[in-house]
């Protein structure tokens, strides 16, 4: 017997996440050109352990934090059909879980999507159908519970 699906998940294809981070990272450098007079004075003075290095180390840190996020999102994917919900969470992790063995779900802020069972809880970032995701589900676990 075949599986019926009843839902896929689409993400964002623009991670604003990620970009969020790459602007932060920009605007504290651009600031800290602007305030100490130029980039080779923050490298002098970077060099001379003042506290200029900030403004060189906090921009790299952001680009890193935006690096991760990207590569961390980049193929996720997330179905639910009438027998499980399968497909890729976070860094590439492939998951199925059976519906019997689903718990709760739960939504947040950040257009999460965690679904929990007894064996532990799996996030789905940024989909931009996750209230639609969340109904179905709560559907099929409150027919099971019948």
């Amino acid at each position: 017997m075949e599986e019926k699906t009843l839902f896929e998940g689409r993400f964002t294809k623009f991670n604003w996440l990620a970009v969020t981070f790459i602007i932060l990272g920009f605007l504290i450098f651009l600031i800290g050109i602007v305030l100490i007079g130029g980039i080779d004075i923050i490298i002098e003075y970077a060099l001379q352990g003042y506290g200029e290095l900030f403004f060189l180390i906090a921009p790299a840190v952001c680009f890193i934090i935006a690096l991760i996020i990207f590569l961390m999102m980049r193929n996720c994917q997330f179905v639910i059909t009438d027998k499980r919900i399968y497909g890729r969470a976070t860094f590439g992790k492939q998951i199925s879980l059976p519906l019997d063995k689903v718990s709760t779900v739960t939504t947040n802020f950040l257009k999460c999507l965690t679904v929990c069972t007894s064996s532990g809880k799996i996030s789905f970032w940024l989909i931009t159908n996750g209230d639609e995701a969340w109904q179905i589900i709560n559907k099929l676990i409150i027919d099971r519970q019948k």
